[in-house]
């Protein structure tokens, strides 16, 4: 019988087509590597690098942090200092689609107090919508957005971490999907919608999700990187002082 894969749009089951196949995917990997390591060489040597538009009005800093570029969130930009290196922003832009991790930046009052990351999983739907958002090319952005949290000691209910609400914006969910009954917590992040517009939610602490309490969120990923910096945020008493304050993609 003849086995059929599907694997990144490619149905497996010609022996000639698919070593054609997975030598094209490897010598792109290869390219994207080669691509990746020169941008982490100039990143070092240049200290500030941007990537930018065609036009140059837009523009997105590149920054090296525990040997991995982070690429910032997209701002516009009246003009580029002379001394700037820049980078195709299309280029940097598509390297972060290889293995999807975002990072999200908190501040209070102006003083950064730390970052975590967020892988996304295959379920997250529109995947390229919510990198957009975290990337800061569509409106709403998740730059410079609000936070706001849900707590209970008691674990009867979830505790929940709000991100990227818009100011002034009473905390309200609606249906954009389908959670199914399960375990949620340690780090699982949906999707939602608070005031018209999507947030992301953090379910920082295990809380078991009953038939009668289905929710309607969107699975998009899980905390890999600072899931304290989220508690310790949600559980402060000034919680609402905080913003997001930068965040973009990481690229491997």
């Amino acid at each position: 019988m003849k086995m059929m894969l599907i694997a990144s749009g490619h149905s497996f089951g010609n022996p000639l087509e698919d070593a054609g196949y997975l030598l094209a995917a490897a010598e792109k990997m290869f390219k994207e590597r080669i691509i990746v390591e020169n941008i982490q060489y100039v990143v070092e040597s240049k200290g500030t690098v941007w990537a930018v538009s065609i036009d140059r009005s837009w523009a997105a800093p590149i920054s090296l942090q525990d040997g991995r570029l982070y690429l910032h969130s997209f701002r516009q930009v009246n003009a580029m200092p002379a001394e700037a290196y820049t980078l195709p922003y299309e280029t940097i832009r598509d390297l972060g689609k290889l293995s999807p991790e975002v990072f999200i930046q908190l501040s209070n009052h102006g003083r950064v107090h730390g970052h975590f990351h967020i892988t996304l999983t295959s379920k997250a739907e529109n995947h390229e919508g919510i990198l957009q958002r975290f990337r800061g090319e569509i409106v709403p952005t998740f730059h410079k957005t609000s936070i706001s949290s849900s707590v209970d000691r008691t674990r009867r209910y979830p505790s929940q971490f709000y991100g990227g609400i818009a100011p002034s914006t009473k905390v309200f969910t609606k249906a954009s999907g389908s959670l199914e009954p399960c375990t949620l917590g340690n780090g699982l992040v949906t999707l939602a919608v608070v005031g018209g517009n999507p947030c992301f939610i953090v379910w920082y602490k295990p809380y078991q999700l009953q038939l009668s309490e289905q929710r309607n969120d969107i699975q998009l990923g899980w905390v890999t990187k600072g899931l304290h910096i989220v508690e310790g945020v949600a559980e402060s008493p000034d919680v609402a002082q905080y913003t997001i304050s930068d965040c973009g993609l990481v690229i491997e």
